[in-house]
């Protein structure tokens, strides 16, 4: 069997979480990923041999089944910065690590565009979360974790970007119509390669047109 399809069956477990909550085994795995939310980290972007492998959780089918997920999910291409979630992000590191505060994800800050203000083009100060949340002032020093964990390439792309109203679509949230979650999970891998292939071309042609290599990374920010 394809290694892809094996990740494709260890992925189809991510739905048996979602609609067996009341499962002794699903309640377990759920204590595992209290410090990272719950089922928001397979919302999340993390990727899985840098962070998803880093993740403190006791049980090993539990951490297959999120490094799988990783390797599917992943995205290294973000178009639209505000609406990526804070929380268990690759891109978004405190101590090198992704991390997850669940005082503040209580409060309703999950996405960047929670603390970012569209009218002046800057991060809310903490001012400002302060009258917007209620947070107690306590808060100040998570605060300024969380602010100057957001890296200065995306501060530059929220810029021009305008407030997006409808909701990111999301695989975790797609699986739940499907009736052959494996064969979904598997032509949604191979769309995602086939859109890094291209670029991964076009980088190519590039190189070659100037005989020169770049720092993709840098320049993609």
């Amino acid at each position: 069997m394809l290694d892809i399809d094996i990740q494709s069956l260890k992925c189809s477990w991510v739905k048996r979480l979602k609609f067996q909550p009341y499962s002794k085994w699903v309640q377990l795995y759920e204590t595992m990923l209290n410090k990272y939310g719950q089922q928001l980290i397979f919302t999340c972007n993390l990727n899985a041999i840098k962070d998803t492998e880093q993740l403190e959780i006791k049980s090993i089918f539990l951490k297959d089944i999120l490094l799988a997920w990783s390797n599917v999910y992943f995205r290294d291409d973000i178009s639209i910065i505000g609406k990526e979630i804070i929380w268990n992000n690759t891109n978004i590191k405190s101590n090198i690590k992704p991390f997850f505060l669940h005082d503040w994800a209580d409060i309703g800050t999950v996405f960047i565009e929670h603390i970012y203000d569209y009218r002046n083009k800057q991060l809310f100060s903490f001012n400002e979360i302060h009258n917007l949340y209620n947070v107690p002032q306590t808060y100040f020093l998570m605060y300024y974790q969380l602010t100057t964990c957001i890296k200065y390439q995306w501060k530059v792309k929220l810029k021009p970007e305008e407030i997006q109203y409808n909701a990111p679509e999301y695989l975790f949230e797609k699986l739940i119509p499907q009736l052959k979650t494996c064969r979904y999970i598997h032509v949604y891998n191979a769309i995602l390669k086939k859109k890094t292939n291209i670029q991964i071309n076009q980088e190519n042609k590039w190189e070659a047109t100037m005989s020169s290599s770049f720092n993709w990374k840098i320049i993609f920010g």
